[in-house]
């Protein structure tokens, strides 16, 4: 994989501070947390075969050890509530490698195609600062994944681009998204690398379709039926170079009409 925009590298500090590496292996894995929250707060039945528009928002943070060793985020894997569906199929669509050609410009894209994006903060260990940047998020070729494009520009400037499928799943979950970090993200610079502290990204796309003859606005994720206990379950598990992992769980409450 070719990195575009690695400019400007300030000594030290490195492209890995991406969103996801961390420094050397630790013998504790850090903790975790994920959330979640859906706007509107409300479920109910199609019309259609269409559902209402929904933003989902997912927040999770990675809790450093006390001490500046901590292991290398090589994976994360997001079980996403059921009761929802993806549309990705009605939505434009871009690849990691057309973004990374393009230096990250959202013009390298079709119109539409972004479904949404937040701030992530990382740590980066050997000159020890916290930094802030963006992960923006892009529907893949088909609506089968997402395109995760991490910004940052200091303590480098970084714009890389890489896939992430969407697997669609039954039972307690409706959907698993499998974040594979690249080794480009984890080893740029050997003496300084950088783990991710938090992300707080905002998926919100919408188009406009066709339906029985009527224009209607379809969202990128929408509603599909009100679960019996108001609650949707949201799970993360996460994966470290030395072998170690963390989970978390959660539950985003939803009211029903």
């Amino acid at each position: 994989m070719t990195i575009p925009r690695v400019a400007r590298i300030i000594p030290a500090a490195g492209a890995a501070l991406l969103l996801l590496a961390a420094t050397a292996p630790a013998a504790d894995a850090p903790s975790a947390t994920i959330s979640g929250s859906v706007s509107p707060n409300a479920f109910g039945a199609l019309r259609n075969g269409v559902g209402h528009s929904l933003a989902l928002t997912l927040k999770g943070t990675v809790v450093r050890n006390a001490s500046e060793a901590s292991p290398i985020l090589t994976n994360m894997v997001l079980s996403l509530p059921t009761n929802a569906v993806a549309n990705g199929r009605l939505f434009p669509s871009c690849s990691a490698a057309t973004l990374n050609r393009g230096h990250g410009r959202p013009s390298a894209c079709p119109k539409g195609a972004q479904l949404g994006g937040g701030p992530a903060t990382a740590h980066v260990h050997g000159i020890g600062i916290d930094v802030r940047g963006r992960l923006n998020v892009w529907n893949g070729p088909g609506g089968k994944s997402v395109v995760m494009q991490a910004i940052f520009t200091q303590p480098a400037d970084i714009n890389i681009s890489f896939d992430a499928p969407l697997i669609k799943t039954s039972g307690r979950y409706g959907y698993r998204t499998i974040i594979d970090i690249p080794s480009t993200l984890r080893d740029i610079l050997p003496d300084s690398q950088a783990g991710l502290t938090s992300f707080d990204v905002r998926l919100r796309a919408t188009t406009t379709q066709t339906v029985k003859g009527k224009k209607v606005k379809r969202g990128y994720i929408e509603p599909t039926s009100c679960p019996k206990t108001r609650d949707l379950p949201l799970h993360a598990d996460y994966r470290y170079l030395e072998g170690s992992t963390t989970s978390a769980d959660s539950t985003i409450h939803v009211s029903c009409t």
